[in-house]
């Protein structure tokens, strides 16, 4: 029983860095392109929108490729599609210095190819 009140406070700890971040809005690429479509831009402005609405959180944006094809490739065009969405996220009114920008490694897909083209939008929250 000790054992489980010592465990409380990271449970606490943990649910308190899970609620800091929240949830991805996502574009969705064509293969071997990094053009934003119309669908695309929708994201792109509700998420500058969410992000205006809250100044201290930072906007990280995440680039995810193909796990088919030359991994060096993939991992640029999953990079130029993260750059691109920074681009539109500053010409939608984020100030680009809360931008950080990352790139995952090849996106193995559950059901579908287009999970692994996307780009996550996420909204990253101090503490």
């Amino acid at each position: 029983m000790r054992q489980l009140f010592l465990a409380i406070p990271l449970l606490l700890a943990a649910a308190a860095a899970a609620l800091a971040q929240t949830p991805a809005r996502v574009v969705f690429f064509t293969p071997d392109r990094a053009a934003i479509d119309a669908a695309g831009l929708e994201v792109v402005r509700a998420a500058a929108e969410a992000a205006r609405a809250e100044p201290a959180a930072r906007v990280v944006v995440i680039g995810h490729s193909s796990p088919g094809g030359d991994p060096e490739a993939e991992r640029r065009v999953a990079e130029e599609r993260a750059r691109t969405v920074v681009e539109a996220l500053v010409l939608a009114g984020v100030a680009r210095e809360r931008i950080a920008t990352d790139s995952q490694p090849a996106t193995p897909f559950e059901s579908v190819p287009i999970e692994s083209r996307r780009v996550e939008i996420r909204l990253s929250h101090p503490g």
